[in-house]
């Protein structure tokens, strides 16, 4: 068993599904997992139009649609019931500190360990955590990639290195062009944006290129220049994903039956 916390700022905050549901079969967690504190604002039950708080957002692969959820908060007891009855809940239905779609309706969805997703609380004043937990996930995790950008998350309640991940069929650096144009990327959140935090992978490098890159880059013999990340410089990286964190792999030449990553226990 485990947790982690996360605190939320006033933007976007990225998190990941490193917890599997105790006892599941297939590894996942279900949104009532994630549990945010009395920090984090709610709707506002106060104002007749009960404008929305937080706010969940689920990648799908190609968007958000279909997957932006909501958090109650507190609800008003004399409130509960009215809002079961309008909505034609059943009683036993608990109406309170869950989250709900854009209809107020209550949503159970289930979330692989090793996804990410999104919470924004353009209200937040720094106080308010989200809270996960459950098992951990002790087998491989293996994600396939879509076209495009695909967010995946730290599956593990310790701090993860980018090069212990495994990749199939990810797209490298072309480097049977003269420009080396890249291929594949991740993009990792920094709490502001992806400053810094945008690497490549090198693929397969040709042998004969190896000595002459390390040479171009100053980089000590012993270095592995190949099937690596690097940055925008083309020098290796070394990056860590926070516990709870997660970050996105963009490869538009993705192939979903056998593009994949893939992570094992630290």
């Amino acid at each position: 068993m485990g947790y982690n916390k996360v605190t939320l700022n006033n933007a976007y905050t990225m998190l990941g599904v490193q917890f599997q549901t105790v006892g599941s079969a297939n590894g996942s967690i279900t949104i009532g997992q994630i549990v945010p504190d009395q920090f984090v604002n709610g709707i506002d039950w106060t104002d007749d139009d009960f404008p929305f708080g937080a706010k969940m957002m689920l990648w799908n692969g190609t968007g958000y649609a279909g997957g932006q959820f909501y958090w109650t908060g507190e609800v008003p007891p004399d409130l509960q019931a009215d809002l079961k009855d309008e909505l034609e809940l059943d009683d036993e239905v608990i109406y309170n500190n869950i989250w709900v779609d854009g209809d107020y309706l209550p949503v159970d969805p289930t979330l692989s360990v090793g996804t990410g997703f999104w919470i924004l609380d353009t209200s937040a004043d720094g106080t308010g955590k989200v809270c996960t937990s459950g098992e951990v996930k002790n087998t491989a995790v293996s994600i396939k990639l879509n076209q495009g950008y695909t967010m995946i998350a730290n599956p593990y309640p310790v701090e993860f290195d980018l090069n212990k991940m495994t990749v199939t069929g990810l797209t490298g650096i072309d480097w049977s062009d003269d420009n080396f144009p890249f291929g594949a990327s991740i993009m990792v959140w920094n709490g502001t944006g992806y400053a810094g935090g945008q690497y490549y992978w090198t693929g397969e490098v040709p042998a004969d290129l190896q000595n002459d890159l390390k040479e171009e880059l100053e980089l000590d013999d012993e270095v592995v220049y190949n099937n690596i990340w690097v940055d925008g410089d083309y020098l290796p990286v070394s990056a860590k994903i926070p516990v709870g964190s997660g970050f996105w792999i963009r490869d538009d030449k993705a192939n979903p039956e056998t593009t994949t990553v893939s992570f094992t226990a630290p």
